[in-house]
């Protein structure tokens, strides 16, 4: 992105916020470890191995988030001194590659949760890991796989954005949502009195739940109840997507000058969906339960839908710029609006209708199992229909990088060349 002589304020900015998250990820992975291991000498989490566990996997996960934005610092620093590291385009996933690598990421899985309650504890948390992480590699892999690339710098920038700025944001601007509903609750208990007294006996309810069936039976009540699942697809499949998808998009915009063509849009912003998925992951499957395997496995589709939205929504903002176009901007918005909404709806009914059914074992009502079979078969084709087009994207965009650059494109090398900044040959597409 930059000369020898040059200073972008973003590289700058972002080695020094890679920096800080690394420190602060690193000494929290640390003071966990430690924690773990001097209550596990006193006894205080030999008793609740469940605690033990979750606090063994947030550290290891906190681990990693921090060799990541300490790998991103590292390249920053050396693209400030001029010495990028040149990089080759990597090749394209061959099938012979990728069908192992699903192989090692369900074993992963599955061995995961087999040690977790061994001996080999800390084995299980790097499984943990790894069933995560590969999902995330097959999907940049069949996205970027055989397309030209810029330094080491832009695309850990941008996957570490992603993966720390992105998801900050994003919960940032959840927490504010969820402020807003409990002020209305508030408002609302004030206006309806004879609520409060129904709400407090769930509270305390909810206080003694001991495991997942007691959990069930509490709220059974409210389960019953269709405006529930109106109100949480509403929150989950409008306001959620509407949040991260934005959030998400961040790392696209700091480089909105930098991005020539439709195609550098889209891998942008899939590599910045990856390394927010990477992140949801690690905290949503960072607790073990009797079905960990298939959350694990299970995160693995959730990260895929975040890399197709965010290559969508990328898309979106490079055409816009290409074209100066609102047009084009608003529908890859929409488009990545539209399938994380259908996803986090699926996912919903999926969950309600199976814990009305666990609570109705003996006689399933019908609408139940059309929510459960709705929202499984909604899943399933988008779990074969995004790699799919994935897979067609790549190849559409490497039989376009034999061609010529738009004009557009090499206006904008040219400026930044004038700038001291290098780009790709205007020959050929970089893109």
């Amino acid at each position: 992105m930059m000369g020898r002589n040059s200073r972008d304020w973003r590289v700058v900015v972002l080695g020094a916020g890679a920096g800080g998250s690394a420190v602060l990820a690193l000494l929290l992975a640390a003071c966990m470890l430690v924690f773990a291991i001097l209550a596990s000498a006193r006894g205080g989490l030999a008793q609740d191995s469940q605690t033990q566990a979750k606090v063994m996997l947030l550290g290891s996960a906190s681990a990693l988030v921090g060799a990541i934005s300490l790998t991103t610092a590292y390249h920053c620093v050396q693209h400030l001194r001029g010495r990028t590291i040149p990089v080759a385009p990597s090749s394209p996933l061959p099938f012979w590659q990728g069908l192992p690598l699903v192989g090692c990421w369900i074993c992963s899985a599955w061995l995961a949760q087999l040690l977790l309650a061994g001996p080999w504890r800390l084995l299980s948390a790097i499984l943990y890991l790894s069933s995560l992480g590969i999902p995330v590699y097959l999907l940049i892999r069949l996205t970027s796989g055989g397309l030209p690339s810029d330094s080491p710098a832009q695309f850990w920038g941008i996957f570490t954005t992603g993966m720390v700025l992105s998801a900050a944001l994003a919960m940032l601007a959840e927490l504010l949502l969820l402020a807003l509903l409990v002020a209305m609750a508030v408002v609302y208990l004030v206006v309806h009195p004879d609520q409060w007294t129904s709400l407090r006996h769930l509270g305390t309810s909810l206080a003694g739940v001991s495991g997942m069936e007691q959990l069930l039976e509490t709220i059974s009540p409210w389960l019953t109840q269709p405006w529930v699942f109106v109100v949480a697809l509403v929150i989950f499949s409008g306001f959620t997507p509407l949040i991260e998808e934005t959030a998400k998009s961040a790392a696209v915009w700091l480089v909105f000058d930098r991005i020539i063509s439709p195609a550098r849009g889209f891998l942008a912003g899939a590599i910045s969906g990856a390394g927010f998925g990477l992140l949801e992951s690690l905290l949503a499957a960072a607790t073990p339960d009797p079905n960990w395997t298939i959350t694990l496995i299970v995160r693995g589709g959730s990260t895929m839908m975040h890399v197709m939205s965010g290559g969508l929504a990328g898309w979106g903002i490079a055409s816009y710029r290409s074209t100066k176009r609102p047009r084009r901007l608003f529908l890859g918005f929409a488009a990545a609006f539209l399938l994380h909404g259908i996803w986090n709806a699926s996912v919903l009914a999926v969950g309600f209708g199976a814990a009305r059914m666990t609570l109705a074992a003996s006689s399933p009502g019908l609408m139940d199992l059309c929510f459960v079979i709705g929202g499984g078969t909604a899943l399933g084709a988008m779990c074969i229909a995004i790699p799919a087009a994935l897979l067609t994207t790549n190849r559409r965009l490497r039989l376009g990088a034999s061609g010529p650059l738009p004009a557009h494109a090499i206006s904008a090398i040219d400026h930044d060349r004038g700038r001291g900044i290098p780009g790709p040959s205007p020959k050929g597409s970089a893109q």
